[in-house]
């Protein structure tokens, strides 16, 4: 400290800070990945605006199909009419007080195709295909939205996975202390005490590092928006079930209008029943003959059903099952207490009580005759056929 300070010598080294250019600020990929998702955004919006619109023009679907169905309703008596009204039933009981052949009650093979409007949950075969396909459409929509709602919680559970194992958290504490202590009495030694007792430092350190800002963050849908979900999914099935109330509401709309029109397609309705009455049992048999293949392929490819015609003693609780029931020959019905089963044992075809009743004593396949005796449930049937 006492020598000349003049001859000190101070060397450094500058160093260039050296850039690359694929090093991006972050500031700027932030702004890039901003700006390309704005873009994607716009293109998303014109797409669902296209969408919207295209859904508003379905309203005027209705009032063409509206449109459409009126002018059928005029021009063609057979076109929707397959209703039994009021005035059907007045008819039928003016021909019934004069001793002619009437239509009332209705077979059961007639009930396929007509519809009693005192029975309003009974379907015709279209109606049930009808709303089958409806269903079946509304089914592949609600299994898109399961599909995307399991992968929204795959998604979600990887993401707070990641958030979970990538976390990083860094804690620094401790104390900073410089404290500089020059040894002398001279005055160079007196200079320097003064000049760096004001850079002596004793300082507390606390730094606390996270990257929680640049985890996933995952937001969970509420369970509000499930029970939405579900509540608008339970609303359309109910719907689709009872779409034929609004579907028939069609005819009734129009036979307030049209009362001439409605009386002439009621009694061209009765007109050709009488006509298809003669001929029933002819269509039956015709049905049932062409019936007969597929009951046949039926029990060969039902399992259940076919050990249940194997093994009746053991298998009996299988009847239980809708899958093990016999079927009508003629109209498809299922297997029930008054279910006429043919007692040959190489047949076995059934029939149900209605069926039988129009069509006669013998059987379509085998042509056995079914005695009124054989009108018992499986069980005893089986016990008929082991006596035999």
């Amino acid at each position: 400290l006492y020598r000349n300070t003049s001859e000190l010598e101070f060397k450094y080294k500058a160093k260039s800070v050296i850039t690359h250019a694929d090093i991006r600020a972050l500031d700027h990929i932030s702004d890039m990945v901003v700006d390309d998702f704005n873009a994607k955004k716009k293109i998303f919006d014109i797409i669902m605006h296209i969408t919207n619109t295209f859904l508003s023009l379905l309203v005027f679907k209705i009032a063409v199909a509206a449109i459409v169905y009126h002018k059928k309703y005029l021009s063609s008596i057979d076109f929707d009419n397959i209703y039994v009204t009021d005035y059907f039933r007045q008819v039928d009981d003016r021909r019934k007080r004069n001793k002619k052949p009437t239509i009332l009650p209705l077979t059961k093979f007639e009930k396929n195709d007509v519809v009693d409007l005192e029975h309003t949950c009974q379907l015709t075969e279209n109606e049930s295909k009808i709303i089958g396909f409806y269903f079946l459409q509304f089914s592949m929509e609600i299994l898109t939205a399961c599909f995307f709602l399991i992968l929204d919680h795959v998604i979600i559970t990887l993401l707070n996975i990641i958030r979970f194992n990538s976390s990083i958290t860094y804690t620094q504490e401790g104390e900073h202390i410089i404290h500089f202590q020059v040894k002398g009495s001279g005055l160079m030694a007196r200079l320097l005490q003064r000049t760096l007792k004001n850079f002596n430092i004793h300082e507390q350190i606390s730094t606390f590092l996270t990257n929680e800002y640049c985890l996933p963050n995952a937001h969970i849908l509420p369970k509000r928006f499930y029970l939405k979900l579900a509540a608008t999914n339970v609303i359309i099935i109910v719907l689709i079930y009872k779409c034929y109330y609004f579907m028939r509401m069609r005819r009734i709309i129009c036979s307030y209008f049209y009362h001439k029109r409605e009386k002439q397609r009621i009694l061209y309705l009765y007109n050709s029943l009488l006509r298809k009455r003669k001929t029933v049992r002819e269509v039956m048999r015709m049905t049932a003959e062409s019936n007969v293949h597929k009951r046949r392929i039926r029990r060969r490819i039902n399992l259940l059903l076919f050990l249940r015609l194997k093994w009746p003693n053991y298998c009996s609780w299988y009847k239980f099952c809708a899958a093990t029931r016999l079927k009508c020959l003629i109209c498809d019905g299922l297997e029930d207490n008054s279910f006429i089963i043919c007692k040959n044992p190489k047949c076995q075809m059934g029939y149900c009580y209605e069926c039988w009743r129009d069509l006669g004593v013998l059987c379509i396949s085998c042509q056995t005759d079914i005695k009124t005796i054989e009108i018992l449930d499986f069980n005893v049937y089986f016990e008929l056929v082991n006596i035999m």
